[in-house]
């Protein structure tokens, strides 16, 4: 059974998760922190492949203060060895007296196991709450674990009868700034583009990141950078 506390300090897990959106590819987009007495001890994110890990970050930083706390993470801990060693050994060596998270990891090599090891080992366990918006944070990496497929986005910009360009060929710009705002941070969650052989015959594209206001590995990257 969950708390207040426990939807309080896992939304600010996942705020800090969000940050780092689409950077950690393939693996999930994980934050996470260490609470005592209601208040935060430390925290943590993966940075992408071959880093710490979220959960083992902010558990070093902790150290001893680590001992009876409450560790909130946005995905389940892992259970086994990949480029870095389980984050469960760390947690139950750490003293750690409960573990808050919204959702199972879907890798095959988890899925269940991390839990299952916390709370062999004593230590309580509380998940399935948040579970829509951590979904979010981490769909690429859920999709292709889960349907074993990528996430794909379909972005079309139309004029309101429905055309892409006007009728001299002219389709620069027919949407707004805030569009392509929005269409520059979709980018950064995919890990490739795909446009039709007459867009890049016709329009030659750029398919870069050009207009950005966004935040990773702890500053900020892109800020207003204009359209060419």
């Amino acid at each position: 059974m969950y708390t207040e506390e426990d939807i309080l300090f896992l939304n600010k897990t996942l705020d800090m998760a969000e940050e780092f959106s689409g950077s950690t590819l393939p693996n999930p987009t994980v934050a996470s922190l260490v609470v005592k007495n209601k208040k935060i001890v430390s925290s943590g994110v993966h940075r992408g492949p071959g880093s710490l890990h979220a959960e083992r970050d902010a558990l070093i930083k902790a150290g001893d203060c680590a001992e009876g706390a409450t560790l909130y993470v946005n995905l389940e801990p892992c259970s086994h060895y990949g480029l870095t060693p389980p984050c469960t050994d760390l947690i139950i060596e750490s003293g750690i007296k409960k573990v808050v998270f919204p959702l199972l990891d879907p890798n095959p090599s988890v899925n269940g196991r991390g839990k299952k090891i916390l709370t062999d080992h004593g230590i309580k366990v509380v998940d399935s709450l948040l579970t829509g918006r951590a979904y979010k944070a981490n769909e690429p990496f859920f999709i292709a674990n889960v349907l074993k497929r990528p996430l794909i986005s379909l972005k079309v910009a139309s004029s309101l009868d429905g055309f892409v360009a006007d009728h001299r060929g002219q389709s620069k710009w027919i949407t707004s700034i805030k569009s392509r705002e929005y269409v520059h941070n979709l980018r950064i969650a995919h890990q490739a583009i795909l446009v039709g052989t007459n867009t890049i015959i016709e329009d030659n594209p750029l398919l870069n990141l050009r207009y950005l206001i966004i935040f990773h590995r702890g500053y900020q990257q892109g800020i207003n950078l204009k359209f060419s």
